[in-house]
């Protein structure tokens, strides 16, 4: 069943899951998260 997430998770919670690569991508072309991304990517990750 889909849920809508809560939690909203900081830049730097989010930095923890990403790999390397993507982190320095991600900072040289985005100022921050989208508040989706800030509610979906670390429970992506926890799957």
């Amino acid at each position: 069943m889909i849920e809508e997430q809560d939690k909203s998770y900081t830049k730097k919670e989010i930095y923890k899951t990403l790999h390397p690569w993507v982190r320095q991508w991600f900072n040289a072309k985005f100022d921050d998260f989208t508040p989706a991304q800030k509610k979906s990517i670390v429970e992506i990750h926890k799957k």
